[in-house]
């Protein structure tokens, strides 16, 4: 019995690292349309005034050549409290600091808190004020054209060169994504791994039981993610609810070409 039990762990762990790159490759034409459906009109001051189309047809280029970036940096900064996905102008700032986008005398944090405002979509009424305290990806993806003309006028670039700048050399370079060689090298070095080699079949015990998704290879949702470290008694009041959520986020990792995004596979929980 025993041998069998170890037999099905370890077929599903084979399992669980299998993935799927047409449903993810699926997923993130879903996913770009949520960040693109930008209104022209709104940022046509922006523009050129001679090709005003043609800038717009750039800067959604430059958006879906730098996509993956963008979303998992989006993702990162994006948990609330209340567990849906929106940035709240907290975490905007603190990815505006993070990104290294003030500069004094060019843009700096009222000037960022200004354009939070007026990158929201829909009037602001009494009964929806709530809703325009976060930040929706189209919403997010207009602030950083917004952004990017700030702080690059000066440079006479268009502003989809603008944009390319601010992505390649603030987002990419100083945001979420930048310790993740360090991150990588630590936990797979040699000791680490021997410790989860060790504790592998009990971890593939622990990783199915919890993984509540029909779908396959098995997969945990963020919902399953958050009951483990609950279970653990993890959670307090230094490692938030919010830690776990953007932990989640992190392990996904910047290349994962076929990973579904929305989920945890058992590499990743391993990570």
């Amino acid at each position: 019995g025993k041998k069998v039990a170890q037999s099905s762990v370890q077929m599903a762990i084979v399992e669980v690292q299998s993935f799927s790159q047409d449903k993810f490759k699926h997923m993130q034409d879903k996913y770009l349309a949520a960040y693109t459906n930008i209104d022209i009109a709104r940022v046509r001051p922006l523009l050129s005034p001679d090709e005003p189309e043609t800038d717009f047809r750039e800067i959604l280029d430059v958006v879906a050549h730098h996509f993956k970036v963008l979303f998992r940096v989006y993702n990162f900064y994006s948990f609330c409290e209340d567990g849906t996905s929106a940035m709240e102008p907290g975490e905007y700032l603190k990815f505006c600091q993070h990104a290294k986008i003030f500069e004094k005398g060019v843009i700096g944090r009222p000037r960022c808190q200004m354009i939070f405002s007026d990158s929201q979509y829909g009037p602001i009424t009494a009964d929806n004020w709530s809703e325009h305290l976060r930040m929706d990806p189209n919403e997010w993806i207009e602030a950083l054209i917004r952004i990017a003309h700030a702080k690059f006028a000066k440079h006479a670039i268009p502003i989809a060169g603008a944009l390319e700048k601010l992505i390649t050399q603030h987002i990419s370079k100083h945001c979420m994504l930048t310790d993740l060689d360090e991150f990588y090298n630590t936990i797979r070095c040699r000791k680490v791994q021997q410790v989860i080699n060790e504790y592998r079949p009990l971890i593939a015990e622990v990783f199915l039981k919890y993984a509540t998704s029909l779908e396959r290879p098995p997969q945990l949702s963020m919902g399953d993610f958050k009951r483990i470290m609950m279970d653990c008694q993890l959670i307090d009041s230094v490692f938030t609810h919010v830690a776990v959520q953007q932990i989640f986020a992190k392990v996904q990792g910047p290349s994962d070409e076929d990973d579904d995004v929305t989920t945890m596979h058992f590499n990743e929980f391993l990570d």
